[in-house]
């Protein structure tokens, strides 16, 4: 039960993101707001690797960041779908990568990215539709 409200939280947050995303304007700004918001999610882990005090994970969270950087890049050059792909995609790395047993990621923060990225992917996918 605690996971569900979780990933509710993050999916509430989405909302609250997509809601100031939206009074940008246009799409192409919106896109621009996404696509710095998907990176900005991925450097949140760096600083959790910094935490950790492990260089490792460190080098794997700046990794991270720049597989969604591409995606983000991606998104803005080419397709929002690839924007889209990037949120979708991001709750591998939330959960697949930092399951439970990363102590320096907070459970709590793995479940509300879920429900936060999934949103997002599935905003974008509905805004690349309705263009």
């Amino acid at each position: 039960m605690r996971t569900l409200f979780e990933i509710v939280i993050g999916i509430f947050l989405a909302i609250g993101f997509i809601l100031l995303v939206r009074r940008s304007g246009s799409y192409a700004r919106e896109k621009l707001s996404i696509a710095i918001g998907l990176v900005v999610a991925a450097l949140i882990y760096v600083g959790f690797g910094v935490f950790s005090g492990s260089l490792g994970w460190i080098l794997t969270e700046v990794a991270g960041v720049a597989i969604y950087a591409v995606f983000a890049w991606l998104g803005l050059k080419k397709s929002g779908w690839f924007l889209a792909a990037g949120w979708a995609l991001h709750p591998l790395w939330d959960a697949g990568l930092h399951d439970y047993s990363t102590e320096f990621v907070p459970h709590w923060y793995i479940n509300g990215c879920i429900g936060f990225d999934l949103f997002v992917a599935a905003y974008v996918i509905f805004r690349e539709i309705k263009k």
